[in-house]
């Protein structure tokens, strides 16, 4: 199960990572509401204790190219990060589900 939720998480990062923005124009404010939207959703995965270690490393690399204007780049690392979180938090609650079927009675 593991394996599989890996293998998920690589393909969904890949194609968010490859999927170009249709716009020629993105703005600082997509970043940074890319970037909002990561903290947020890292935020919660912090206080349901289930945060992955490397998920606040791609937020703060977000920061810095946004300040950098490397706006699409901020944003895609942004999305990498709410991913992380988003997965973190989905596996959590198929957790809390699921333990008592593993423990041996």
């Amino acid at each position: 199960m593991m394996k599989k939720i890996f293998l998920l998480i690589n393909a969904v990062v890949m194609v968010l990572l490859s999927t170009a923005n249709a716009s020629s124009e993105v703005s600082q404010q997509s970043a940074d509401m890319a970037i909002a939207a990561a903290e947020a959703r890292y935020g919660e995965a912090i206080h349901a204790n289930v945060a992955w270690r490397k998920t606040h490393e791609f937020i703060a690399k977000a920061k810095v190219m946004s300040k950098e204007a490397k706006y699409q780049e901020a944003i895609d690392l942004a999305n990498r990060a709410k991913l992380e979180s988003d997965i973190a938090l989905q596996e959590s609650a198929e957790y809390d589900k699921t333990w008592q079927a593993v423990v041996v009675k």
